[in-house]
């Protein structure tokens, strides 16, 4: 039997599963799955671990107990209490304890992104070769104690600090090279494309910059880009923009013209212009449909309507530029 403290996403004051519960603006949370999640289990002997979201990365903590795994290659790993071990979105492992087990896992979608720069990409700099088999770090005492004490908070922002928190505890704890090989799946930006566009986009200029952080040509970012979104780069920046100018009218914190920089418009004529292109309706309007339904009359019924992931991050003026002309 397992008995598992999840954070399980709660509603906010507006009922309005699709905003943060604690209606910030700032992360990207799309009524369901948190960028960054912590989760907790108490494990009884022969119990599965549920409950991993399957398109995030994981790391898995083992703070007692025993923990075999079994990879989607059949390969079989042993965890045993005070160590960790990383697991990729791609792996989908079957995880079972046998001995009773404490366990707690970080679910994250998004890159780790400090002072505009993918902390996880320059770790590649380290020139640390990949382990064999899954790598498996011991649990420091510093890192032990920020887990037990990561509070179950219905806060999307509050988790990705955590997440931030816990990476600079492994950074002062572990070296690079034991870090390059830890993260080794996920450490180049092409192996893990959606999460570092995501994360990396608000905070570039030009479409050449994100693609040389990428370690890309232009033509191939774009390529790949289309491949991983299904839509083109100018469809999604315009969809982010319409998701975070619902996720700031929804917030109530910001004037209009607080509103038309965030977005990269110039005036709050162009904010006008292009809440009516978009939604076919008002500011006023728009605010309405919000604040009775928590969406929008328009999103299930329009043409282009784009199923990308909803993201909250300003949109570069330069970039979208950059991205039309291209």
């Amino acid at each position: 039997m397992m008995k598992q403290i999840a954070f399980a996403p709660g509603k906010n004051s507006r009922e309005d599963p699709g905003a943060c519960p604690v209606n910030c603006p700032v992360c990207r949370y799309d009524g369901n799955v948190y960028p960054a999640r912590f989760h907790r289990a108490e494990l009884e002997r022969e119990t599965d671990l549920g409950g991993m979201e399957r398109k995030a990365n994981h790391i898995v903590f083992l703070l007692g107990g025993t923990l075999h795994i079994r990879t989607q290659e059949n390969e079989h790993h042993y965890l045993n209490s005070g160590q960790c071990m990383f697991l990729p979105r791609a792996q989908r492992p079957d995880i079972r304890a046998i001995a009773p087990s404490r366990v707690v896992w970080l679910d994250f979608s998004n890159r780790l992104v400090l002072g505009g720069q993918d902390a996880l990409a320059s770790t590649v700099l380290s020139g640390g070769r990949p382990a064999e088999g899954i790598p498996i770090l011991p649990v420091v005492p510093q890192i032990e104690r920020l887990l037990t004490e990561v509070q179950i908070l219905e806060m999307p922002c509050y988790h990705m600090l955590k997440q931030y928190e816990l990476f600079f505890l492994m950074k002062a704890s572990y070296s690079d090279d034991e870090l390059s090989r830890f993260f080794h799946a996920i450490l180049r930006p092409v192996h893990d494309f959606r999460a570092f566009v995501e994360s990396n986009y608000a905070n570039t200029d030009t479409l050449e910059d994100i693609a040389g952080k990428a370690n890309l040509s232009k033509s191939y970012f774009i390529k790949r880009f289309k491949e991983s979104f299904g839509v083109s780069v100018h469809q999604w920046l315009v969809k982010q923009k319409e998701e975070q100018l619902k996720k700031m009218l929804a917030a109530g914190k910001y004037d209009t013209e607080e509103m038309a920089r965030r977005l990269g418009l110039k005036n709050q004529k162009g904010l006008y212009q292009f809440c009516r292109q978009r939604f076919r309706c008002s500011m006023t309007e728009l605010k309405e449909r919000l604040t009775d339904t928590g969406t929008t009359d328009e999103d299930n019924g329009r043409k282009d309507n784009i199923h990308a992931k909803k993201n909250n991050f300003n949109t570069p003026p330069h970039f979208e530029a950059t991205v039309k002309n291209s």
